[in-house]
């Protein structure tokens, strides 16, 4: 399962007829296909009503074939989409697709809460590794608060249903709302990993200082006070993460 967002690029490996059909009709043309996900990605062969209706329009900018007569193709989002009609289930979707283009319904408001969401989102990021300083410097001061809050969400390997609910937010508060939500969560997860990872090295047999002159000094045990507000802090986290959608490494 997977939701493709407007410039995301990836990977796919096409195996079913249908698929493979629309990648053929989409190379004959303008390279264009509508990718939309699955209610149940464990349906084999799925129909129309076991598809959500909002996507993604994207091209496909390269195709192999593989051996085993699938096909490899690369993807690249361009703009979120809804399904209006069927025109054809057979051999192949064809579909009729709404553009859905993203709305600015509280500029300023959204604007406002911006700054603080790219402070938390920059520190994640770096923190993880997973942007560097210098590939955060577009979004600084971003023209298209859209454009922005996609990027944000490549950068995130979030689960299923959290990516899908970001497509589904042509809106830029709610998009800009619910990234906010899993920014924080993740945030509060990894400090609290670290807090953890802290304590267990303290806490540790092994786990010795170097002294002055190069000389082992044990680290204190952990008191049982300190142990029970440690515990509590994990169950207090653990109770605001149960109502927040997290990503799949917090």
């Amino acid at each position: 399962d997977t939701a493709i967002l407007p410039m995301m690029i990836v990977p796919l490996f096409i195996g079913r007829t249908k698929s493979l059909a629309a990648v053929e009709r989409a190379m004959e043309g303008d390279g264009l296909v509508f990718l939309a996900a699955q209610r149940a990605g464990k349906v084999i062969n799925p129909e129309p009503d076991d598809l959500l209706r909002v996507g993604c329009i994207a091209e496909i900018t390269d195709r192999v074939p593989l051996p085993d007569r699938s096909v490899k193709v690369i993807v690249e989002g361009r703009q979120r989409g809804l399904i209006e009609d069927f025109f054809e289930v057979d051999p192949l979707f064809r579909v009729s697709v709404q553009r859905l283009v993203s709305q600015a319904d509280d500029e300023a408001q959204a604007r406002a809460r911006y700054p603080a969401l790219l402070d938390r989102f920059r520190a994640l990021v770096v923190a993880n590794r997973r942007m560097t300083p210098e590939a955060l410097r577009p979004l600084q001061k971003p023209d298209d608060l859209s454009w922005a809050l996609d990027l944000m969400i490549q950068a995130l390997p979030l689960r299923f249903p959290d990516r899908q609910a970001l497509l589904e937010a042509v809106a830029v508060s709610e998009r800009l709302e619910r990234l906010e939500a899993i920014v924080q969560a993740a945030q509060e997860a990894s400090e609290s990993e670290a807090r953890s990872r802290a304590r267990m090295r303290a806490a540790a047999p092994g786990g010795a200082r170097t002294g002055r002159k190069g000389q082992p000094k044990e680290a204190p045990p952990e008191s049982e006070a300190e142990a029970d507000e440690f515990k509590n802090e994990l169950a207090e986290l653990e109770e605001k993460l149960d109502k927040k959608a997290m990503p799949d490494y917090a």
